[in-house]
């Protein structure tokens, strides 16, 4: 898909209404303090990821998509971008405070080992936004 694309939705009157309350409610679940770090699986564009990192977080955004990576990083924002499968997390062990993973699941094979390794690198949360 088309990295301009994909974004633009998110400004539509639509896609203004679910990011809002997509991102307010991942932000109550993980109840995240400024300063932790945060694994965003399947960061696409960096949406997300760059408003994690704008809430105070040190954010990781993974893709296996080496355009969409070149978009976000080209969008801005303090985020840094690793290309890589969630099935196979190019981390260590409890590396990260939180994971979230936002609309990514669905696109990913094997859900299940997706989940186990998002929980490997996991130390105090993961959130899922579908």
């Amino acid at each position: 898909m088309d990295p301009q694309v994909y974004e633009s939705w998110y400004f539509t009157r639509r896609g203004r209404w679910v990011a809002r309350r997509e991102f307010s409610l991942m932000m109550r679940l993980l109840r995240p303090h400024a300063g932790r770090t945060l694994l965003d699986v399947g960061s696409g564009t960096g949406y997300f990821s760059r408003r994690f990192a704008a809430s105070g977080l040190h954010v990781t955004g993974l893709d296996p998509d080496p355009g969409m990576l070149a978009f976000a990083r080209g969008r801005g924002g303090n985020v840094s971008y690793v290309q890589g499968d969630v099935r196979a997390l190019p981390f260590a062990s409890a590396a990260f405070d939180y994971c979230a993973a936002v609309t990514s699941l669905c696109f990913v094979p094997d859900p299940a080992r997706a989940l186990a390794a998002m929980w490997r690198v996991c130390r105090r949360g993961l959130v899922l936004g579908l």
